[in-house]
């Protein structure tokens, strides 16, 4: 009788790849359709700032608005940007 070889553990198993690739590019898509919205958002009020059938009150709001938002990505935009060292 001979003695039982020894059983070599299962490999480890590796988590799919490109799972997570997909999930991060999902992500990426994602952001960048939220931030286009924001984008559109603030242009569209700007242009509503403009529009003689509006209020003037209105007008003022959406103006101040539209101002707000498009400076805030703004900053979103700076903020994303890497810091240049000197």
């Amino acid at each position: 009788m001979s003695a039982p070889e020894p059983s070599l553990p299962p490999p480890p198993r590796s988590r799919a790849r490109w799972f997570w690739r997909l999930l991060f590019v999902h992500a990426w898509l994602a952001a960048a359709f939220l931030f286009f919205s924001l984008i559109v958002s603030g242009v569209l009020l700007v242009m509503m700032g403009s529009d003689p059938d509006l209020a003037t009150e209105q007008r003022v709001f959406a103006f101040i608005g539209g101002a707000l938002i498009l400076a805030g990505c703004l900053y979103l935009v700076f903020k994303t940007r890497p810091r240049q060292t000197p």
